[in-house]
């Protein structure tokens, strides 16, 4: 196989666009958790919700908010871990809401998607 089609096969991939945009996203929330913000607003929901509307392959939209959390925890510091259970599930939980909700891509589902994740977040925690 020669160079060029080798690097065809290899853009041609629906998952190597997602890790890119992926690992962005992970980037962009590790940074704005570790660096200074406002007290909780961070924007890990907005991330996920982002990712399942726009990666090919939906699952891994719920791999976005886990790593990020992870990551950041990793440096700020774990606590106990059913409240970390709880906080990582409500951080799924825009990913999975927007998978639930299929392709619908309508500014209308997507704002009420933004506010019902809000929701669950503050009653979950």
């Amino acid at each position: 196989m020669n160079p060029i089609s080798r690097a065809h096969t290899w853009r041609a991939s629906p998952i190597v666009p997602d890790l890119l945009l992926g690992t962005a996203l992970i980037g962009l929330d590790v940074f704005m958790r570790l660096g200074p913000h406002a007290w909780h607003f961070t924007p890990l929901a907005a991330s996920a919700l982002f990712a399942a509307a726009m990666f090919r392959i939906r699952i891994l939209s719920l791999a976005v908010p886990l790593i990020a959390m992870a990551l950041s925890d990793s440096v700020m510091g774990f606590y106990d871990w059913r409240v970390m259970a709880v906080v990582y599930a409500a951080s799924v939980a825009p990913a999975a809401m927007a998978i639930g909700v299929g392709r619908l891509r309508s500014p209308l589902v997507l704002l009420s998607l933004a506010g019902a994740s809000s929701i669950v977040f503050f009653l979950a925690t």
